[in-house]
């Protein structure tokens, strides 16, 4: 989980980089990734078996996280990647509670399994998380250019369906 979550931080990061041409200047960095992610993995799998590995993946992950912003940032748009690790850092430590918050919820909730337990547990999934980010991001910029795409959109199907 925590991979994915990763993986799906540098997509965009990715895309702006091919968009932009940015080849040369990280040409080590999925070598330094692969030597990394084997180190960890073998190291890691004779200590604690399987979960090792993925502990690996997600260290060697790490390091595209870390150098490309710094790239790209560089490269691209000749300034510093220091908003971009604000941001990251933000909204990890925001996702990373929610989950916390999530796990304490179905311990609570799943005490027995059953289909009512398991219909709250599913809506408390769907609406804290949303509740959550809601109140912390209403005002950022990026939240209310999609609310407002969103409503353009809603208006348009509207007005279509008239």
């Amino acid at each position: 989980m925590i991979n994915l979550y990763f993986v799906g931080e540098r997509t965009t990061l990715n895309n702006f980089k091919i968009a932009g041409g940015v080849f040369k200047e990280d040409k080590f960095i999925s070598i330094l990734q692969s030597v990394i992610n084997l180190v960890f993995s073998i190291t890691l799998v004779n200590f604690i078996g399987l979960p090792g590995i993925y502990i690996g993946t997600v260290i060697q992950g790490l390091v595209s996280n870390i150098w490309r912003p710094i790239i790209v940032y560089r490269v691209m748009f000749h300034q510093s990647a220091k908003d971009y690790f604000k941001d990251f850092t933000k909204y990890f430590l925001t996702t990373a509670m929610t989950t916390g918050l999530i796990l304490f919820l179905s311990r609570i909730v799943l005490t027995s399994v059953t289909v009512p337990n398991f219909i709250l547990l599913v809506l408390l999934t769907f609406l804290v998380p949303n509740i959550i980010f809601f109140i912390l991001f209403r005002k950022n910029d990026s939240f209310l250019f999609i609310l407002n795409k969103g409503k353009t959109l809603w208006k348009g199907r509207i007005s279509n369906a008239k």
